[in-house]
């Protein structure tokens, strides 16, 4: 996924912004600026530039506030979750983060603003649809792309043919010039899955249309009359009811009770404002919004696309992953209207999970996020299908066998999230009664007492300084954490919790920045134990076991056999990305020689270091020796 600043030009592409006026002159420049390799000045000037272009275009205000709100959230979270996992994994993560993050919080952003009648986004267009969207068209076997959406839209107001509209370049009206856009351009962008530029959108934005498919009230005319013509109006459009409930508002069931003699005057004229709205003749500002907005949904669904090898042109929700994400957000964009308004929906309990986690945000940011966060690793861990949403293809894949797959997916998901949330409540307790215990002896009875594995695992993380439900740090308690990770290795229940519980006792052992907790011969016996069980062929295993030995040297005092050990490390990790390993033990080591004078290794190390994404948040500690 983006980082901030390749997050701004994408948008600078989307909105189809000139590059060079933004200070971006060439592809070279572009590169280093998505490198973070210009200088603070240079990086900052750009970013401004295209936020100021950004903020002159006519956008909704609402839309830029929630896009500004979205990227301090973004920012936070990929922080987070890029730290955790190598960047093998880099796609997967970028999926549950659209899962978990991205779609569901627009989803939900824009169902409050669907809420706000007058100030909404999609005013003057079809209600029933996600304009903004591309949707399966199920007669034509085809997908509708937001650009075809908005010329639909344009072209039903002109009130012509289809082709006279493309044909526009050779009817110029008496207030117009000819229209620089040739028919089969306009054709395309009615038809198929293309970007207008902005030339041409700014081009038939400012073009004169006569519009013959508006509805105009005669505001002499009495309220009966008025509503008569709305009538008709709605008869030679050819719409029947249900498709009248796709273009306005049906609120206390108006439109059901439309040709009874039930209706009062006060909803007479709210039906008539309805249809004036929806048919109104459109402005030069809101043809070119209404573009720019779907050109960029579209260059997003593109990307999307090209980025997890989708085929952007596949018509079923099982093949296309892409409308998978389209279906989750008209899901949760619905379901959260329907509970806010009715209190209750029939598929709440598919998104709920989604709706609750986003709004979290609101009542409490830091939680909410972490709460996200949380449910990405969950995933990550689950692997029960990667890019399929479970949720969605329950709802709607016509395949019997991936429905039924996704809704085992489904409920062993469930059923995980009700074990955690147990597992969580234990640990909320345990943690508790530790803290609030004074006598050692019923402490170390307490622990020893425990045997759930992720309890073990997670109060020993507590007590070390990480509070894992919360992430955040806490004042730790190593005596107590490494009773607890002790306790943990003597009920390992397989081999991968064995090998984890003595990481953890070794951490906390060895850790140059530690006090000492035993003599170095009891060390010994735990990273013999440790390398016992360690598998020799896995790589990431043996860089571990090799940073505990080299802790475990430097804490010794021992300048010899360390300076081979920190080579033989170099070398492993040689051939690997800054972001493929934890750099903890090179900082650690570059810390040591500094201490004791070795210069040409130290410089050797800080010139690795330097290259590691995490080393400007690197700071030195005491060392803690062993007497």
């Amino acid at each position: 996924m983006l980082n901030t600043e390749q997050t701004l030009i994408k948008v600078a592409q989307y909105f189809d912004l000139d590059l060079i006026r933004l200070g971006i002159k060439q592809s070279a420049e572009k590169s280093r600026l998505y490198k973070r390799q210009l200088t603070k000045e240079t990086i900052e000037h750009i970013i401004n530039s295209i936020d100021k272009e950004i903020e002159s275009l006519d956008i909704n205000s609402f839309i830029k506030e929630t896009i500004k709100e979205f990227m301090g959230h973004y920012n936070y979270i990929t922080k987070e979750i890029y730290s955790a996992y190598d960047e093998k994994r880099e796609k997967e993560i970028d999926w549950f983060l659209l899962k978990h993050f991205i779609v569901p919080f627009f989803a939900i952003r824009l169902s409050h603003n669907t809420s706000l009648y007058d100030d909404r986004i999609d005013k003057g267009l079809p209600g029933g649809d996600f304009w903004y969207l591309p949707t399966f068209e199920s007669s034509k076997s085809k997908i509708l792309f937001p650009v075809n959406k908005a010329m639909k839209w344009l072209i039903d107001l002109h009130g012509g043919s289809n082709h006279k509209f493309y044909s526009m370049d050779k009817y110029p009206s008496s207030e117009n010039t000819y229209l620089n856009i040739s028919s089969s351009t306009l054709k395309k962008w009615h038809d198929e899955l293309v970007l207008p530029d902005d030339k041409n959108i700014k081009e038939l934005a400012s073009f004169k249309f006569i519009y013959e498919g508006v509805f105009t009230k005669d505001k002499e005319d009495s309220l009966e009359k008025q509503f008569n013509s709305a009538l008709e109006f709605i008869k030679s459009k050819s719409l029947s009811l249900d498709e009248l409930k796709l273009e306005v508002p049906n609120l206390d069931n108006l439109l059901d009770r439309l040709y009874s003699e039930s209706l009062s005057d006060e909803e007479k004229t709210r039906f008539i404002l309805y249809i004036e709205q929806r048919w109104a003749k459109p402005t030069a500002k809101q043809i070119e919004y209404l573009l720019r907005i779907s050109r960029v949904s579209q260059a997003c669904y593109k990307d999307l696309c090209k980025y997890f090898n989708i085929d952007e042109k596949a018509t079923t929700i099982d093949d296309n992953k892409a409308m998978q994400l389209v279906g989750l957000f008209s899901s949760i964009h619905n379901t959260e209207i329907a509970l806010r308004v009715n209190g209750s929906s029939e598929i709440s309990e598919l998104f709920e999970s989604y709706i609750y986690k986003i709004n979290k945000i609101q009542e409490h940011e830091k939680e909410g996020l972490d709460q996200i966060i949380a449910s990405i690793y969950d995933d990550m861990s689950l692997k029960t299908n990667s890019y399929n949403i479970e949720e969605i293809l329950i709802l709607f894949s016509p395949n019997k066998e991936n429905r039924k797959q996704a809704i085992m997916n489904f409920e062993i998901k469930k059923a995980y999230e009700s074990k955690k949330e147990k597992v969580n409540t234990q640990v909320y307790q345990a943690i508790k009664y530790i803290e609030d215990t004074a006598d050692e002896e019923n402490i170390l009875n307490y622990i020893y007492s425990i045997t759930d594995n992720e309890v073990l695992h997670n109060i020993g993380d507590y007590f070390e300084g990480n509070n894992y439900l919360t992430n955040e740090q806490v004042k730790p308690n190593l005596a107590v954490a490494l009773t607890i990770h002790v306790r943990y290795s003597l009920v390992a229940k397989d081999l991968l919790h064995k090998q984890n519980a003595y990481s953890k006792v070794l951490n906390i052992l060895t850790f140059s920045y530690y006090p000492r907790m035993l003599d170095k011969e009891d060390v010994d016996e735990w990273l013999l134990k440790l390398e016992k069980i360690s598998n020799v062929n896995d790589f990431r295993s043996n860089l571990i076991n090799l940073s505990y030995r080299g802790y475990h040297l430097i804490n010794q005092k021992n300048e010899i056999e360390i300076i081979p050990l920190i080579e033989e490390y170099i070398k492993l990790v040689k051939e690997m990305k800054p972001q493929e390993y934890n750099p903890q033990f090179l900082f650690v080591a570059q810390d040591y020689m500094l201490k004791i004078k070795n210069k040409k290794t130290y410089n050797k190390l800080t010139k690795i270091n330097e290259k590691h994404p995490l080393y400007r948040t690197h700071n030195s500690n005491k060392f803690h020796f062993y007497r």
